[in-house]
């Protein structure tokens, strides 16, 4: 097993290739689409986008270091072009949307793309990230208590989950070989 100060030397590596610049770049605007502009649902503490498939495909093409930081600027880039104005920036959720795609790397980066593997990627972001610290960061934000808000998270959760890895899925058995090593 690699040691961190190699691993991340050899993900910092990765920025000096043009074509991952564009990708991250690509991957950047496709998420702010997705997670801002076409979105089904979006209540004051529920969201419903197709905004996981930029961090999800970043994070299989990339890897987890730079899907994270992908998800991030995506994030932040995304809040401060389309604000809300019932909404303020909170670094916590930033550091969801940055956690998020790290798992979806650890799970997905140069592996087998499996329905398993794609299910405990998913379950894994759906349970923490979605579920409790997502939920958490929220009920700091709005001041509304935290078990107000769950019980419609999970609903969402457990309805928006088996989307997520059928969409995953499919689109990465579509894409598989075609994007190899970047």
């Amino acid at each position: 097993m690699k040691s961190p100060s190699v691993y991340l030397s050899e993900e910092m590596r990765k920025f000096r290739k043009p074509l991952v610049l564009a990708l991250m770049g690509l991957f950047i605007a496709l998420g702010i689409i997705l997670t801002r502009i076409l979105k089904p649902v979006d209540l004051p503490y529920l969201r419903v986008s197709f905004g996981f498939l930029a961090t999800a495909f970043c994070s299989i093409l990339l890897g987890p270091f730079l899907g994270g930081i992908n998800a991030a600027i995506a994030d932040i880039a995304g809040f401060f072009l389309f604000p809300t104005p019932s909404a303020f920036f909170f670094p916590g959720l930033t550091f969801s949307a940055l956690i998020t795609g790290v798992i979806y790397g650890v799970f997905l980066y140069k592996k087998p793309v499996t329905l398993l593997r794609v299910a405990l990627a998913v379950l894994t972001v759906t349970v923490l990230i979605d579920m409790l610290l997502n939920t958490y960061w929220l009920s700091i934000l709005l001041g509304q208590a935290w078990k107000v808000m769950f019980p419609l998270r999970a609903l969402k959760a457990a309805v928006w989950y088996p989307v997520q890895v059928l969409v995953i899925y499919s689109l990465r058995r579509i894409t598989k070989g075609k994007y190899t090593e970047i």
